[in-house]
């Protein structure tokens, strides 16, 4: 008897954790969907304080967000599927301890200018960190896909991150990403080059070549994960 009064505490416990992430979820959503507002808005009248407002959006829902990351644990394993099909990108490592969060802020023209945060658990709690980018590029990136990389005493996360800087200019880099302790390190050095220790791996790119490519944007960067290798073409 006590073993089933157990388990369904246990399940009434999981259907209301549930159930509180789909209700702040629909709140984060409705933040969100004021970017989009207040850029429609800002496009067909070019108006100062509606571009203020635009930015006051973005700023609201990148708070909003990181109160979220912050205060659920279970926040790093939920999907999102609601914001994930309003356009924000997810991406989980596969231990479930890394997660990078990434949009659109709408206020850029032909060059994005994209917000990401990062998510990330230690024990039990979890933590946030806004991109604040390794580079001027970087902080105008969105991140996908993000791999895992073990050594015997550390786990690296590989985040490939994606800018747009023209209607043709491109950017791809490969950056790492390791937790120590209760902190996030997004600038480690890890990768040797010929002539220093770097946190990415970067190149730049001409989009026209790719335009009607079936895999968009084209994945030029790779890693193997069975072989522990990194391919950047040259």
């Amino acid at each position: 008897m006590k073993v089933t009064a157990a388990l369904v505490w246990l399940f009434l416990s999981f259907s209301c954790a549930g159930q509180n992430m789909q209700l702040i979820e629909r709140s984060l959503l409705r933040k969100y969907q004021r970017i989009g507002y207040w850029r429609q808005a800002a496009y067909a009248s070019y108006k100062d304080y509606l571009i203020d407002s635009l930015e006051k959006a973005n700023k609201d829902f990148g708070s909003a967000l990181s109160r979220v990351a912050n205060t659920y644990a279970q926040s790093i394993d939920y999907d999102f599927p609601l914001l994930r099909d309003s356009g924000i990108t997810i991406v989980t490592s596969a231990d479930g301890l890394f997660r990078i969060y990434s949009w659109d802020t709408e206020e850029g023209g032909t060059m994005h200018i994209f917000s990401s945060l990062f998510q990330y658990k230690t024990g039990a709690r979890v933590y946030s960190k806004i991109d604040s980018g390794a580079a001027d590029d970087d902080a105008k990136a969105w991140y996908d896909p993000l791999f895992s990389f073990r050594t015997p005493d550390k786990v690296y996360y590989l985040a490939i991150s994606h800018s747009i800087l023209s209607n043709v200019a491109r950017h791809q880099a490969i950056r790492a990403f390791c937790i120590d302790r209760a902190s996030l390190n997004d600038t480690i050095r890890i990768f040797k080059t010929d002539s220093t220790m770097s946190n990415t791996l970067d190149i730049g790119y001409n989009n026209r070549p790719f335009r009607g490519h079936t895999t968009f944007p084209p994945t030029l960067i790779l890693f193997d994960s069975a072989l522990q290798l990194i391919r950047v073409p040259v």
